[in-house]
């Protein structure tokens, strides 16, 4: 994107989500050692877990395009969807904590959505300085039925 032009405010939310979703990992895996038998660690996978790349290869802009459009727009949209439908049913298992991971996750995956609808605009000729996507947070009421 940086090769392409892209604004420096949207790069720097590229990376942040970049390290969001790092952290969703490793998050993921805590809950899962909180909820696995003893003699299964998820833990273990974690030093499976690559670290960023120092170095990205440029892509094609279509392939950036297509890329952006389904792991951003749609899976991110659709991550996010899920996890904030589970945030009730979590909380009335009594697992208040696990249910205030979940719903972070989800909110950033939302921010992660529009962060890719912004990309797109931007790919397609549009300027995304101009774009104000609010992502709405932990502030924002999630279905609590």
């Amino acid at each position: 994107m940086c090769v392409l032009g892209a604004p420096c405010q949207l790069l720097v939310r590229v990376l942040d989500a970049a390290r969001d979703e790092v952290n969703h990992t490793r998050l993921a895996l805590t809950l899962a050692k909180a909820t696995t038998p003893s003699e299964t660690n998820p833990l273990d996978y974690i030093c499976a877990l690559p670290d960023l790349p120092s170095t990205l290869g440029i892509r094609e802009v279509d392939e950036l395009k297509r890329d952006n459009w389904r792991d951003g727009v749609v899976q991110e949209g659709e991550s996010a969807e899920q996890l904030l439908r589970q945030v009730a049913s979590i909380r009335k298992a009594g697992a208040v904590r696990t249910a205030d991971i979940v719903a972070r996750m989800g909110y950033d995956e939302r921010g992660h959505h529009s962060l890719a609808l912004e990309i797109h605009r931007w790919l397609e000729g549009g300027n995304s300085d101009s774009v104000d996507f609010k992502t709405p947070g932990p502030e924002t009421s999630v279905d609590q039925s």
